[in-house]
């Protein structure tokens, strides 16, 4: 019985191996080789076609497993050196200057930045001096206004009398000079009539 059963169970994968096999089989002649692809698109291709009509190999996959556009493209670019040569420096060319853009905004970013910090420590050496001169400044003003206050006010004198009879009893009351509107004060002691009497 045991040899039966080995048998029957070599028999069914056997049978499972040839129902796989023309399927894979087919599978791999489905595919396009890039035998076909040149064979049906090379010479568009290397005629420098701007447009490759694909639309009759569409729905078969490629051997290569890659899409049908890139390996048309792969195509163009052994056809054309040159031209791949000169796009990969184009390319380049476009990187180093985004590099250099990039290079010089970081670059102006940093002396922005240095600028900053130079104008802010100004700014912090400044503040100390001019607290320091605010704070000497109401001193050094209230000293001169005390000064034209003392100058302009003369000391308070003794209450003179309504009238003087003459400059010399106005200065021996102590009243002398006498400022028109002062008590005291009398036109005929001004002999110049500046408004100052008993001068």
């Amino acid at each position: 019985m045991q040899p039966r059963r080995g048998g029957l169970m070599r028999a069914g994968l056997i049978a499972i191996a040839l129902a796989i096999a023309p399927s894979a089989v087919m599978a791999k002649t489905a595919c396009l080789s890039d035998a076909e692809i040149e064979q049906a698109f090379g010479d568009e291709v290397r005629s420098g076609a701007v447009y490759i009509d694909t639309s009759a190999l569409q729905g078969r996959p490629l051997c290569s497993g890659l899409p049908l556009g890139e390996q048309i493209q792969r195509m163009h670019a052994k056809a054309f050196p040159e031209e791949r040569r000169q796009a990969e420096e184009a390319r380049a060319a476009v990187v180093a200057r985004e590099e250099a853009a990039a290079r010089a905004r970081e670059d102006q970013a940093r002396e922005e930045m240095a600028r900053e910090h130079a104008r802010q420590a100004a700014l912090a050496a400044i503040v100390p001096a001019a607290q320091v001169a605010v704070e000497a400044a109401p001193t050094a003003r209230a000293a001169p206004i005390r000064k034209a206050r003392t100058h302009a006010n003369p000391p308070r004198r003794k209450a003179a009398p309504s009238h003087f009879a003459s400059c010399r009893e106005a200065r021996a009351a102590g009243a002398a000079p006498l400022r028109r509107g002062e008590p005291g004060y009398a036109p005929r002691l001004d002999r110049d009539g500046d408004g100052v009497a008993c001068e």
